[in-house]
């Protein structure tokens, strides 16, 4: 078995299990007959690190929906060329690419510079729960695991990178959360009937 990240060409996100580590499994996943390996500076910066990505080599061939996310990482808004298809990452060391050391602070990562990217399971499709309620849930979890006197070594390290990361994406939540609610107060107070939010603010289902 292998995990690994996949982004899908509509900004779908998740950790995906692999039977193995294999180009056929990596081409299966994605939908490509044969797949390429793309690295680029701009990911190297990103993510201090040599992760790559594993994209269908065909995907304009076959006419398939650009990848926003892949395609910047690729560098498309310099050269012109995008990603086409969904899109698996890897890790290069040495001259093999393997699967991601963590594939969940990976995802953490993604989802934290890239605001546009909404996390499914598995890669099924099916949205995480993802009301506050569910992060505070999310949250106490993560403090149970911490407090898990049995942790130690790099089990501790990892999971603390982990914790890291959720906090990291929990603050962003909850500042947006705050904006939001600040929003509607401004909805609410307003004196003027005619008053309106600057449409930036406004939630596109009640507008």
């Amino acid at each position: 078995m292998a995990k690994t990240v996949k982004i899908t060409s509509k900004n779908q996100i998740s950790v995906v299990e692999l039977p193995s580590w294999s180009l056929e499994e990596q081409e299966r996943e994605i939908g490509a007959d044969c797949t390429e390996t793309v690295k680029t500076q701009r990911m190297l910066d990103l993510f201090k690190d040599t992760i790559v990505m594993i994209v269908d080599e065909s995907g304009l061939i076959k006419n398939l929906p650009m990848n926003p996310v892949a395609s910047f990482l690729y560098g498309s808004d310099l050269h012109g060329s995008i990603i086409a298809g969904d899109v698996l990452f890897g890790v290069m060391r040495g001259p093999d690419i393997l699967p991601p050391d963590n594939p969940e602070l990976l995802k953490f990562f993604l989802l934290d510079h890239f605001r546009e990217l909404r996390e499914v399971r598995g890669g099924g499709g099916k949205p995480v729960k993802n009301k506050l309620v569910d992060l505070n849930n999310h949250l106490f979890a993560e403090l149970e695991r911490l407090s898990d006197e049995d942790l130690t070594g790099d089990a501790l390290d990892e999971e603390i990178e982990r914790a890291n990361a959720i906090c990291g994406v929990s603050t962003r939540i909850i500042a947006n959360g705050q904006l939001a609610l600040n929003a509607e107060k401004l909805k609410q107070n307003a004196i003027s009937a005619d008053f309106k939010v600057p449409s930036f603010l406004e939630d596109e289902g009640n507008a």
